[in-house]
């Protein structure tokens, strides 16, 4: 017991002549340097260590991660989400279109022969619905016959 007594007036002591070499003075050189005590110390310290700026973390991000686009091969009835990618596969597409591109933004399909030969497709850019119309070449060689339509609801 007397040795942890001794500790901890040794703790005191020493944090008390640390206190007073950290201490500095605003009053001018002729006055004698003020020695505070271990409690103002302690506050001044606390004061310090609130005061300062807390460290800045990254705020979550409110968008999904990529997902695998949605495969169109017929018409229908379709939900996704805003984000969300339309990829037309059906054989033959010429042209795409939409009811309401501040819902859906279209993008057409590479002419045969391109490379790389891209697909017909949309993605969801609003909360809404669209009708997506999708064109392509009937099996008796009419072009850009509408083939099908998609109703889409962007949630």
């Amino acid at each position: 017991m007397l040795t942890r007594s001794l500790s901890v007036a040794a703790v005191a002591a020493l944090a008390l002549v640390g206190a007073s070499a950290c201490s500095s003075s605003s009053t001018s050189p002729s006055s004698s340097p003020t020695v505070s005590s271990p409690s103002a110390s302690a506050s001044t310290a606390t004061a310090t260590a609130t005061s300062s700026p807390k460290p800045t973390t990254a705020s979550p991000t409110t968008t999904r991660p990529p997902v695998a686009p949605i495969i169109i091969v017929k018409g229908g009835n379709k939900t996704v989400q805003v984000g969300d990618a339309l990829d037309i596969t059906t054989e033959l597409v010429t042209k795409v279109s939409t009811s309401n591109p501040a819902v859906l933004k279209v993008s057409q399909p590479s002419k045969p022969g391109a490379n790389p030969q891209m697909n017909a497709g949309a993605e969801a850019i609003a909360v809404g619905t669209a009708v997506l119309n999708v064109y392509g070449t009937l099996m008796g060689g009419q072009p850009n016959a509408l083939l099908y339509t998609v109703n889409v609801t962007v949630k």
